[in-house]
């Protein structure tokens, strides 16, 4: 989480309001016809275990971080008894559709246990996924001249044959 040199803080705990540089600014008001309207409970129910942020250059396993109690209305959440996470909470393995004309990116694709990513910014923690590969590899439209530009994209054209859901 975070963007390398853009981000600094890693949680904000103004209460006058969001920090640009911070990487959790949770539940602030942004509305200028708005005042002290902060969420806390935004910020005290949420799960943040296992993140990797770039102010710290490393995931964060903090038992602080977990809301166990406190939540009006929903039970606390235990505190997790490993840190072993599977490479996805969707898929078993690879989905068939993940290959591109472009390459197959590496999956998962982003991860603090990602190595060697070329994605900057990130601490080599990410790769492009195939989504990102076919937008940067389509054409543009040209009917339209907006900005961001309208591209021509056709699924069979970036994705494996047989695509669809993996």
């Amino acid at each position: 989480m975070g963007v390398s040199g853009v981000h600094t803080i890693y949680n904000d705990t103004q209460i006058i309001g969001p920090s640009s540089t911070a990487i959790f600014s949770v539940g602030y008001t942004n509305y200028s016809n708005i005042t002290n309207q902060n969420d806390t409970i935004a910020r005290s129910s949420l799960m943040r275990w296992g993140n990797y942020d770039t102010v710290n250059a490393a995931g964060r396993w903090l038992s602080s971080e977990v809301p166990t109690t406190g939540i009006p209305f929903i039970n606390g959440n235990p505190v997790p008894a490993t840190q072993s996470l599977p490479a996805s909470f969707f898929l078993l393995s690879k989905p068939s559709w993940w290959t591109t004309p472009w390459g197959t990116p590496a999956s998962p694709h982003i991860g603090p246990d990602v190595t060697g990513g070329n994605v900057s910014g990130y601490g080599r923690l990410v790769y492009k996924m195939p989504a990102r590969l076919c937008f940067e590899n389509t054409a543009n439209d040209p009917a339209y001249s907006s900005v961001p530009a309208i591209k021509l994209f056709n699924a069979s054209n970036c994705y494996a044959a047989g695509g669809g859901a993996g």
